[in-house]
């Protein structure tokens, strides 16, 4: 791959990218645990927290939004609705349609998953050195900043 280009260097940022995603994957899985005390999949904390920032929901609607079929998603939503995290209701606009709600269980579930998460960051950052996270911190920003001019 020829870095030195702005094809190559494209390349080489969605390897790094693709490289990248499996292992915050894996760090954030060990993370999430279900009240009921299963563990539970990245997958189910996408849905929960595109239901808190956007309201009640049809299922197809999510399964859209996120990139996943119809059936992995209502495989999602029955174990979310079985852990009380989510809830089905009617569509008002449309009695046929049915809607998934979080549930304040499910608002509860992502406050303590995310202190949870934020604590094992905090825990495996401060072992670093000063310099190392001075470079992460400013890789950081400069991550965030540019992908938000991707967002949307």
């Amino acid at each position: 791959m020829d870095e030195t280009t702005r094809d190559g260097r494209i390349d080489s940022i969605a390897e790094a990218m693709i490289m990248a995603t499996p292992l915050f994957k894996k760090r954030m899985a060990k993370l999430w645990v279900c009240p009921s005390g299963s563990s539970t999949y990245v997958s189910t904390i996408w849905v929960l927290l595109t239901l808190k920032r956007r309201g009640p929901l049809p299922l197809t609607a999510v399964a859209q939004e996120l990139g996943y079929s119809k059936q992995n998603l209502t495989t999602i939503a029955d174990r979310l609705q079985k852990a009380g995290l989510v809830e089905r209701r009617p569509n008002d606009a449309d009695r046929r349609v049915v809607n998934a709600a979080i549930t304040e269980a499910g608002v509860q579930f992502l406050r303590e998953s995310k202190k949870r998460a934020m604590s094992a960051f905090k825990e495996d950052i401060s072992r670093l050195d000063e310099g190392d996270i001075d470079d992460l911190y400013r890789s950081f920003e400069t991550v965030k900043r540019i992908l938000s001019k991707l967002d949307g």
